[in-house]
């Protein structure tokens, strides 16, 4: 065994470029495969650390609306299905208070002097029995006690570090928006991989009223806890169809809906697995054109080295004794391609978090064994298929044939070309996806929002600032670069919160839906600088207009007014009249179509606004912030100033299709260059097998261009045919890419002509170089040495 590795060995110093092509062809591949293995590992790994994981789901409500279902349920449905189900061994209601208002979180100190605040965005509210349910681990206090009290609150551990640094937290208050006072009661330590994080937790009682808590109108999101030996498949069976059996007056169509328990490890995948699938396909797609090439490369050196077979046949060698040779250096070079894609992996994560937002480094750190472990089978995986092929080729080989130089006895240029022709139908669909995902990339990127968020802020609303609103306007308007203001409790892209809506249509028909709504003050239409298709804005001077609500057109498609300025509307409890439609804007992540929404400006509801926002004129920016600021701390001095801009927020809902363009972009450059290496091998072994034709052909007058004619026409045949079978596979690809999004642009035929054209005019430049070399050679000296 020693001496065929050594002989192996030997074999690949002699033959160094054909090694160190293969080698870094090899290592690419297993790169890009350890790293989205290492991705896969992560991403299936979370929630896993939770103790007794298996018995932890989430509830989903599903409707015809939502397949999937929606992790946001009514705080009834919980405690119902706890007595009706005796399966259910604890439930707690979860709800991020944060998203509903600005938590501003002060800590005063030794004394009470020193004062630090912060706007917590992860402030929850939770059933006693949460930890109970996910048992994260205790660095102080104890689960059984730490949500008894109504005014206690459990920090993360990063959150206590950052208030209290070295100190103990337990005991030590905490006053939330300057009149709730809490009480810290446990310190946690959040494993990593999980899908519920908080920065603080408060006893749901502590901020809901009981009547919240059993009514239908307050939302949260629940757990729950299985019993032992309960199999939840069979329990979703009886739950399915709890609407129907129990129903509610208060709930539209219960027959419709339909509830489901999803198990905490599938949670973070539940909802979109594409990005993770299209990462395993790319990894799959690299390796699959590294070991092709490696064929490729392995077989362009049959008929060098035909004679040594011949002679280790006549000298009694077996075909599976030659054979096992050809697999032992198979496994040798990609034992050290694996070597440095182990390397490549380890110092080149920072790449891959670039192009694909995910950090793994923690990952492969914390779980060394599955990589190793990992990077073994891929390597034994790419040595079983990348020596098959070589390996019967070669060991196949006709000692009679090479002694008498039969053209056959090396490999038929037919199955190299259908090789490369893979390759390149690999290459050409990469393309023409990476295209694909570019355009619908620009095309978010440029669409039209239907509101101006180019010099906007937004501030966080504090209770103090929306006590004095008025006074901070006035103060604010006083700055020549401040245009307009709003308070409004979300921007105009976020995804809107939803309300029951009731009306009665111009036939007397009755009807109700679920609407988006926003919270928002006077000056909202004019900040975001938004156009009304009919009817009048929110203005400060027509106060009997602010008790009214706006409407977008989609909204107004959906109620069937033939005018629906100066109809009524029931919501939020009271009937409202509808005094403007303003035209359609994204309002539901600019992924998805615009939804019908209500925007209230009502006296009644200001307290449910959360951000200030501020649209400005071009100038000198960073003094108008300042002045801004100044304005606000004078009003407000007890809390931080914070703010962002809205442009800066939208571009960050289309970072994840930039994350998967440059992916693509980046897997593609690999496969061409790779398609491209393979390339370079069948075009040397086709001129070299070809030397004395092109001879003969020079001496009989043939001219240079002539000659790269011939040799480039299979080629240039090849990529057709690769051109053909991956037009269509890619745009079925894309295809299905494309479902799941509303706003998407159009799948055309000038895509796949440029990704044709760009493949194509590469490889042929690639073949014409070395064609050129052998047509330009001395006639006489390719004679000779035929």
């Amino acid at each position: 065994m020693i001496t065929q590795l050594i002989i192996a060995f030997r074999f690949l110093r002699k033959n160094r470029t054909f090694t160190i092509l293969n080698i870094v062809g090899l290592a690419f591949g297993f790169t890009c495969a350890i790293l989205i293995m290492m991705h896969v590992g992560k991403e299936k790994s979370y929630n896993t650390s939770i103790p007794e994981h298996e018995r932890v789901f989430y509830l989903v409500q599903k409707s015809p609306e939502s397949p999937l279902g929606n992790t946001t349920i009514s705080y009834a449905i919980p405690v119902m299905l706890a007595e009706h189900y005796p399966e259910i061994e604890y439930f707690a209601r979860t709800e991020n208070y944060s998203q509903y208002s600005n938590c501003i979180v002060s800590y005063h100190g030794k004394g009470g002097d020193d004062l630090l605040s912060f706007n917590e965005r992860d402030f929850y509210l939770a059933d006693n029995d949460l930890f109970e349910i996910i048992r994260y681990s205790f660095l102080e206090g104890t689960p059984e006690s730490a949500m008894k009290e109504v005014n206690s609150v459990v920090l993360s551990k990063e959150t206590a570090d950052k208030y209290f640094g070295n100190e103990p937290a337990l005991g030590k208050t905490l006053v939330l928006n300057n009149d709730k006072f809490f009480t810290v009661s446990g310190v946690v330590d959040i494993p990593e991989y999980v899908t519920f994080e908080f920065s603080m937790i408060a006893p749901i009682r502590s901020l809901r009223s009981e009547s919240k808590l059993s009514g239908w109108d307050s939302n949260g999101q629940p757990f729950f806890k299985l019993n032992k030996n309960t199999d939840y498949k069979t329990f979703n069976q009886k739950i399915k169809s709890f609407y129907a059996e129990i129903k509610p007056d208060n709930v539209r169509n219960p027959e419709q809906l339909s509830l489901a328990m999803i198990p905490a490890k599938e949670r973070r995948l539940y909802y979109n697995r594409n990005p993770l699938y299209l990462l395993i396909f790319i990894g799959i797609v690299v390796l699959a054109v590294s070991v092709l090439n490696y064929v490729n490369l392995s077989t362009s050196l049959v008929q060098k080295r035909s004679s040594e077979i011949a002679m280790r046949k006549i000298s009694g060698a077996g075909r599976w004794l030659i054979g096992k040779q050809f697999i032992r250096e198979t496994g040798l070079i990609s034992f050290f391609a694996v070597v440095l894609g182990v390397f490549l992996a380890k110092t080149g994560h920072p790449v891959f978090r670039a192009l694909t937002g995910s950090d793994i480094k923690t990952f492969m750190e914390t779980h060394l064994t599955l990589f190793i472990a990992g990077s073994l089978l891929l390597w034994f995986i790419v040595t079983l298929f990348a020596s098959f092929y070589p390996a019967m080729i070669l060991s196949g080989v006709r000692p009679l044939s090479v002694f008498k130089k039969e053209k056959k006895s090396g490999v038929g240029i037919r199955s190299k070309n259908v090789l490369i022709t893979f390759q390149f139908v690999i290459s050409i669909m990469l393309v023409v996806i990476t295209l694909m995902v570019n355009k619908q990339y620009r095309f978010m990127a440029e669409m039209p929002l239907g509101f101006d968020n180019k010099m906007v802020m937004q501030i966080p609303l504090t209770n103090t600032l929306k006590t004095n609103y008025e006074s901070l306007k006035s103060e604010l308007g006083k700055i020549s670069e401040v245009k307009n203001m709003c308070a409004a409790s979300s921007m105009p892209a976020g995804i809107p919160n939803h309300s029951g809506v009731s009306w009665t249509d111009d036939k007397g028909e009755k009807h109700d839906d679920s609407f988006g709504f926003a919270i928002v003050s006077d000056g909202y239409t004019q900040t975001f600088d938004m156009k009304m298709a009919m009817g009048d804005e929110f203005v400060v001077e027509n106060p009997v207009g602010l008790k009214g609500v706006l409407i977008n057109e989609a909204a107004a498609a959906r109620l069937g007014f033939e005018y629906p300025v100066g109809e009524q509307i029931q919501f939020w409890g009271k009937e409202s009249t509808i005094i403007g439609v303003v035209s359609d804007f994204q309002n539901n992540f600019i992924f998805n179509r615009v939804k019908p929404m209500v925007m209230s400006a009502h006296p009644e509801h200001q307290g449910f606004t959360k951000f200030l926002f501020v649209s400005l004129t071009p100038g000198n920016v960073d003094r108008t912030i300042n002045e801004i600021e100044t304005t606000i701390k004078n009003i407000s001095p007890d809390f931080p100033f914070e703010y962002s801009f809205t442009n800066a927020e939208v571009a960050a809902y289309i970072d994840e299709i930039k994350q998967i363009n440059n992916t693509f972009r980046f897997a593609s450059i690999i496969s061409i260059v790779l398609a491209l290496v393979g390339l370079i091998a069948l075009t040397y072994h086709a001129t070299q097998s070809r030397t004395k034709e092109i001879g003969v052909r020079k001496v009989n007058g043939a001219r240079n261009v002539e000659i790269m004619t011939l040799l480039n026409k299979a080629f240039v045949r090849n990529i057709a045919v690769a051109y053909i079978i991956a037009a269509p596979i890619a745009w079925m690809i894309v295809y299905r890419l494309l479902q799941g999004i509303d706003n998407k642009t159009t799948i055309t035929v000038g895509v796949f002509l440029i990704a044709g054209l760009i493949v194509g005019l590469v490889a042929l430049l690639t073949v014409s170089v070395q064609s050129w070399q052998a047509a330009s050679k001395n006639p006489v000296e390719a004679l000779r040495y035929e």
